[in-house]
């Protein structure tokens, strides 16, 4: 996934101040719990919007370091009890604008991949550092769904072609597939548009992509801040892997795992 590798927050005379990404996700915590938040967030700037939440502002964007690019903001929200108090709750969203549900489109696109490896079946986990958690965590292909994605060519889908969002979707699993395993990746099923994330503290949503993948692993094309392992795992390693109290897992990966010990691989013929 194409995370941030620093971020400049806005502050309210218009100027970049440049922060660390550990910084960033300790202040939105901060705020999240409703702690006092010092220090940066005395100088965040404070622009109210109009969008389905009601009375919300931005009180910090998190920029690529050249600034063009807004990889998350944080929002402030402010509502009113029945008996008139006040209430304020903090989220964060991808991107700098907060989409109404009947607009919202997937940020993210999640890759399972089967691997065919002379006729024993393999499925395709990452191992791959991840700096907000402090730690590695085993999980899935993954990453951002680029504008680019939408204006691809309709993709042939058992038989038919996809619509968007799940072709935007399917374009950039076979991509981050490529970018971050090296593997070609064939879509077999894809799920419902928004899977939400986390939406206690975000209104992020994925789509989670399940296909076949062949070819060799490979870290060429990755990018040059990731850090990915490539495994291909067989049935009984995979599942062997929830009883290691050391491994940290994507929520999603422990249940794809979980249902592979009771019910096995599915049956997917490569492409």
């Amino acid at each position: 996934m194409d995370d941030p590798i620093a971020q400049v927050v806005e502050g309210p005379d218009g100027k970049l101040v440049l922060i660390d990404p550990v910084g960033f996700a300790v202040m939105m915590a901060v705020a999240k719990h409703n702690c006092k938040l010092t220090l940066a967030s005395e100088h965040l700037a404070c622009i109210k919007i109009n969008n389905h939440h009601g009375d919300t502002k931005v009180i910090a964007r998190g920029m690529s370091v050249d600034g063009k690019k807004c990889y998350l903001t944080m929002h402030e929200h402010t509502s009113f009890s029945a008996d008139g108090k006040e209430r304020k709750y903090f989220f964060v969203t991808r991107g700098d604008k907060v989409v109404p549900p009947q607009h919202k489109l997937p940020d993210a696109v999640i890759a399972l991949g089967f691997y065919n490896d002379n006729g024993v079946m393999k499925v395709v986990l990452t191992d791959e550092y991840r700096l907000p958690i402090g730690r590695r965590e085993i999980g899935m292909v993954a990453g951002l769904i680029d504008e680019e994605d939408y204006g691809c060519s309709p993709l042939l889908f058992c038989g038919r072609h996809l619509e968007n969002p799940k072709n935007a979707a399917c374009a950039a699993a076979i991509r981050e597939f490529k970018q971050e395993t090296g593997l070609e990746f064939f879509p077999h099923t894809v799920s419902t548009p928004n899977l939400y994330s986390s939406a206690g503290m975000t209104d992020e949503s994925v789509c989670i992509v399940i296909g076949v993948a062949t070819g060799t692993p490979s870290k060429k094309f990755l990018e040059e801040h990731e850090d990915i392992e490539t495994g291909l795992y067989t049935l009984e390693e995979a599942v062997a892997l929830l009883d290691d109290p050391d491994l940290a897992f994507g929520k999603h990966t422990w249940a794809f795992l979980w249902a592979f010990k009771q019910f096995g691989f599915p049956n997917y013929e490569s492409s």
